[in-house]
């Protein structure tokens, strides 16, 4: 059974623990779907970390790869749990988790932007397109509107909030269109 991204916020913190090391199909805004184990839940922004096994071909066997996908809360459409982990996911899990506890700098880890836009380019890229833009008191976030949507950093479509769903659709639009240097 699939769940909506609202269903997810309903859920306590043991069901979200619970969603851990569980096999899940995540169906994200722009259409994409991403099948992974999840290693954890941010339970405020409903962040997903997702483990993908890289299965790589060779003629003795199979050698398998783990990747990690940050998932932002605010990009799940959608997600459906799909099983247990495998073995390899779950000790690529663990051995994250010892280097997180170790306060190691876990270099496997690494965040899904294809088009990481910085602050300047895309404030400048929004107001090229007439769109009411400026810079928050944090001096991170983007207010659009004056207060009706927000890009957060690294200013990519899924980092893009609204509760107006026509407002969120046409952002997330003109964000990935913004020109890649």
């Amino acid at each position: 059974m699939s769940e909506t991204w609202q269903q997810l916020k309903g859920k306590s913190l043991q069901e979200l623990s619970d969603l851990c090391s569980k096999k899940v199909l995540v169906k994200q805004v722009d259409g994409t779907k991403r099948t992974g184990v999840v290693f954890t839940i941010d339970p405020e922004s409903y962040t997903m970390i997702l483990l993908q096994q890289k299965d790589e071909g060779d003629e003795e066997g199979k050698v398998s790869s783990v990747s990690c996908n940050i998932l932002f809360g605010t990009s799940i459409v959608s997600y459906q749990i799909r099983g247990d982990s495998n073995p390899t996911c779950q000790a690529s899990a663990d051995a994250l988790d010892n280097k997180i506890k170790k306060g190691t700098n876990p270099s496997t880890v690494s965040r899904n932007h294809e088009r990481g836009n910085d602050l300047s380019r895309t404030l400048s890229w929004l107001q090229e397109n007439r769109v009411d833009a400026a810079v928050e008191d944090d001096k991170e976030t983007i207010s659009i509107m004056k207060g009706v949507a927000w890009i957060s950093p690294p200013y990519d479509y899924s980092c893009v909030r609204s509760e107006n769903e026509m407002v969120l659709a046409r952002v997330i639009e003109l964000i990935k269109r913004t020109p890649v240097d």
